[in-house]
């Protein structure tokens, strides 16, 4: 493991989880303003490359790593610049961003006879990914005010109207993570944003 790995490890170890939490939406919340990440709040997966953009580049790339490693700075790059995600696809992007013990196999890199055949992050992922940060309670609420989903009764209800203040992928992401951060880790749904443009 490289020193700098070693550095983000121990810092994940020395911050409590509602200081990893605005730490990693503070990652991503520069990386949504700097246009880093590509959202998407309807493509279905949290964290992914569509099959068809797997091309032989992509495979020689990955061919020989091993996926239980932890991502490379190169890795990394690689994903923000290829992936759709939805939020908590960015979340989990941007702890392996900022804190990289995450290894390609985290982050839903699969092989099939020494081929990569997909890249697609699940729930699984994500939340095994985040669980030092994030409750999956946390979660749901973060994904439901993104994707604009949840039922009355199942106390989504909240995050819900929360996402539908904003029609903009990136305008809603802002609007989440900025209170994730203002909450000192938590996000409130009861307290709205508007994102204004200058």
């Amino acid at each position: 493991m490289s020193i700098k790995a070693e550095e983000q490890k121990a810092e994940w170890k020395s911050l409590t989880p509602a200081k990893r939490r605005v730490a990693i939406a503070t990652d991503a919340l520069g990386q949504v303003l700097a246009g880093g990440y590509t959202l998407s709040s309807d493509h279905g997966d949290y964290l992914s490359i569509e099959k068809s953009e797997i091309n032989d580049d992509v495979i020689t790339m990955f061919r020989k790593r091993n996926l239980s490693s932890p991502a490379s700075d190169s890795d990394v790059a690689f994903l923000q610049k290829n992936c759709q995600m939805c939020a908590r696809g960015a979340l989990l992007l941007s702890r392996v961003r900022k804190f990289n013990s995450c290894s390609l196999a985290d982050v839903g890199f699969g092989r099939s006879r020494s081929e990569i055949t997909y890249i697609s992050a699940s729930s699984d992922h994500t939340t095994d990914a985040l669980k030092g940060a994030f409750s999956v309670t946390q979660l749901e609420m973060i994904e439901a005010a993104f994707e604009r989903w949840g039922g009355i009764h199942d106390g989504r209800d909240l995050a819900r109207e929360f996402g539908e203040d904003h029609d903009d992928d990136d305008d809603r992401m802002i609007a989440i993570l900025q209170n994730i951060i203002d909450h000192k880790g938590t996000f409130k749904p009861a307290v709205r944003y508007e994102i204004v443009s200058y």
